[in-house]
């Protein structure tokens, strides 16, 4: 008789080895960075799964890796989205911090990390923090952190 092998579902998100470490703000990773060119980045990790064109410029969304690339208006990196899994058809995350922040984090605890933020606001249910260094936070509809957006100060 056959062994019958069972796989389990896991609540934890898969999480992508390729980018991790700690952000820096107006920067990103040693592995991507801001000012990184469209040629740079497939170099770096394949093809993107999807390209999404608009007239100010075209999205690089690695859905598979848990980040986007914005390239707006020209073909250096202008914004790095990093994404929680399981949102925006993103199924993995990268392991990417900003001092104690990472996917999960409070909004309440990000204010207390960093300050107040430049600005806030809200789509929907969701929320988001702005700060001048070049950061942005996403929340959920619970306040827990699922997009971090590294931007040019």
């Amino acid at each position: 008789m056959a062994a019958t092998t069972y796989l389990r579902h896991s609540s934890k998100p898969r999480v992508s080895t390729v980018l991790s470490g700690e952000l820096r703000p107006g920067y990103g990773l040693p592995k991507l960075h801001l000012g990184m060119t469209r040629e740079q980045c497939r170099a770096a990790f394949g093809d993107p799964d999807d390209v999404r064109s608009f007239p100010d410029g075209t999205f690089f969304q690695y859905l598979r890796r848990g980040f986007d690339i914005d390239y707006e208006l020209g073909s250096k990196a202008k914004r790095l989205f990093f994404y929680r899994s399981g949102i925006q058809r993103h199924t993995a995350q990268c392991n990417v911090r900003y001092k104690d922040i990472t996917f999960g984090t409070s909004a309440e605890q990000v204010k207390r990390l960093l300050g107040t933020p430049a600005r806030t606001g809200h789509v929907g249910k969701k929320t988001w923090m702005f700060f001048d260094n070049g950061l942005q936070f996403d929340f959920d509809s619970r306040g827990k952190l699922e997009v971090l957006i590294v931007f040019q100060m």
